[in-house]
């Protein structure tokens, strides 16, 4: 009974920890060109917390001014929240080594405990 108790309260553990590692916040996604047409592109990726799309093309306007353009200003500015993190980012390099660690802990609660 002691070490089922033992793998249980690890588990919890692990979860915890993988969830406060993961638990991204969310990001705002920028998108904008200048002129008229104009195709948008992405400008980058901004941490916003809590995250509105219309916080998020304000912010996109304000973090890349001279790609965004201001509100009636000639092109397009798109801000979309979003609560996956950008490819490369260290919330996403935390979230691999999280995965990484959950993988050997439970490779190695499985190896001690069967």
């Amino acid at each position: 009974m002691p070490r089922t108790m033992n793998l249980i309260l690890l588990t919890i553990f692990i979860v915890l920890c993988y969830t406060q590692l993961i638990s991204c916040d969310t990001h705002c996604a920028c998108k904008c060109c200048i002129g008229e047409p104009c195709t948008p592109t992405y400008q980058g990726s901004l941490f916003l917390d809590p995250c509105t799309d219309l916080g998020c093309m304000i912010q996109c306007r304000m973090e890349y001014p001279t790609s965004c353009p201001l509100d009636g200003g000639s092109g397009i500015t798109e801000g979309r929240c979003t609560s996956d993190p950008p490819p490369g980012s260290a919330i996403q390099q935390k979230a691999n080594i999280a995965l990484i660690t959950i993988f050997f802990s439970i490779f190695w609660i499985v190896k001690l405990y069967m």
